[in-house]
């Protein structure tokens, strides 16, 4: 009999074992998660080098998520458009709250960025002709030249299908410099560029692209263990496809309705409608959307002057989280406070909408061969861009022997010496002290 008793126990401690992690795995409420991304966002320095420090959060801290559901919402952010970080964060609040979740992760994490962004912007604006001012922006332009070198480097090296995507980038930095492309037609005719070329392109093994590699563990299962689990599955499938859409309108929804409120002022609607592109369609992460973002501000609507924009870059590697809150600076130039609430509303706010869209479609469209070769062309035309920002900053910032010192030294550290990009930035604002006396 206790034989027996024993035996019976077994199944239940394993059934105990194997469920133990979703039991043990504690709620986030929407104040946990609002205040974590508030905490995240004033901590958050090094553009990629958040992710790390979020999956130590998330996963090994708090545990709101494993290992592999993080893991594959990152595979996903870094194929969408937007900026990675507040992307994956919005992701990771919408499977623990629901679309709610999603809007408070992304607006708390830009809550501490934007206020300083703010700030630094009133200083510039209002004492940015003071001598002392003229010098530290004056060295900060050669350090943000150095970053942008290095961060063009890093892109060009990494790029898949190296001849293709460089030639790609070379081509849209030739054409621009030529005669600049509206954002709408570049972005048109890369899309079309790359589906013509992955038509063009010959495969090698077409029968691949039919029948996927069968896994270690699908070899495993039996049928009836497949069948069995297939309805559960589907099921399951087509609830969260159902929340994701409702939760997309949803969110489009209000977004079109903050929209709504600056209708009377045209330069508010003017930046609303002029960031949310950029937001909406720019691969490759913060740095690849520098150039977008000086196409729009400096050459299209003329906001800011190309120097402004160089400093208005330098305060955004100065502020924690997203590197793209330059926005916010751009914005409170046009119009004060509502500027900078709308450009970054307009640049941030497409974040968790793309990114529940992208969830609901990852499986149909986003591993589909044709959009991942869209997506490389449109990255590497961005690059491009970001090349063309480069070139019309090194006159402006290099105009002496000490600006050249400073971004050569700037960019050893950076490339060489694998610094992060803070400790240059405030190493680069005390030499600028010194190297240009005031």
């Amino acid at each position: 009999m206790k034989g027996k008793k024993a035996k019976n126990m077994v199944p239940t401690a394993e059934l105990a074992g194997q469920t133990g992690e979703k039991r043990a795995r504690p709620p986030a409420t929407l104040g946990q998660l609002l205040w974590f991304s508030i905490v995240f966002g004033t901590r958050a320095f090094g553009g990629m080098a958040m992710v790390a420090y979020l999956r130590e959060e998330l996963v090994d801290r708090r545990g709101w998520l494993s290992a592999a559901e993080f893991n594959e919402h990152l595979a996903l952010c870094q194929v969408i458009p937007g900026a990675t970080v507040v992307e994956l964060l919005a992701l990771s609040g919408y499977q623990l709250a629901g679309a709610a979740g999603a809007v408070f992760a992304t607006a708390g994490v830009l809550l501490s960025p934007f206020t300083l962004m703010v700030i630094f912007s009133w200083l510039y604006f209002t004492y940015g002709r003071l001598p002392v001012m003229v010098s530290l922006f004056q060295g900060l332009g050669a350090v943000v030249l150095a970053i942008m070198v290095n961060g063009i480097y890093q892109l060009w090296r990494n790029l898949p299908q190296g001849l293709y995507a460089r030639l790609v980038a070379l081509t849209v930095l030739a054409a621009n410099l030529y005669r600049p492309w509206p954002l709408s037609i570049l972005v048109a005719s890369l899309a079309l560029v790359g589906a013509l070329s992955w038509k063009l392109t010959p495969k090698t093994a077409p029968a691949a692209l039919k029948a996927p590699p069968v896994s270690s563990l699908q070899l495993e299962k039996t049928p009836e263990s497949s069948s069995a689990q297939r309805p559960a599955k589907l099921a399951r499938e087509e609830v969260g496809k159902r929340s994701l859409v409702w939760s997309s309108v949803v969110l489009w929804t209000l977004l079109l309705l903050l929209s709504l409120g600056p209708i009377f002022s045209p330069r508010l609607r003017a930046l609303f409608f002029a960031f949310l592109p950029i937001g909406t369609i720019a691969f490759g992460g913060g740095m690849t959307m520098y150039g977008l973002l000086q196409q729009v501000a400096v050459e299209a609507r003329q906001w800011v002057s190309l120097l402004q924009f160089r400093d208005g870059v330098a305060l955004g590697q100065l502020t924690p989280g997203p590197i793209m809150i330059t926005a916010s600076f751009i914005g409170y130039h046009v119009q004060g406070f509502l500027g900078a609430l709308y450009a970054t509303v307009g640049i941030f706010g497409p974040a968790p909408l793309v990114a529940i869209g992208a969830k609901l479609f990852q499986d149909r469209f986003l591993r589909h061969p044709v959009f991942r070769r869209i997506t490389l062309t449109i990255v590497a035309g961005f690059l491009g861009f970001l090349g063309l920002v480069v070139w019309r900053l090194a006159p402006v910032s290099l105009g002496s022997w000490p600006a050249i010192a400073l971004a050569l030294t700037s960019f050893w550290l950076l490339r060489f010496r694998h610094w992060d990009v803070l400790p240059v930035v405030g190493v680069g604002a005390v030499l600028s002290l010194f190297l240009f006396r005031f």
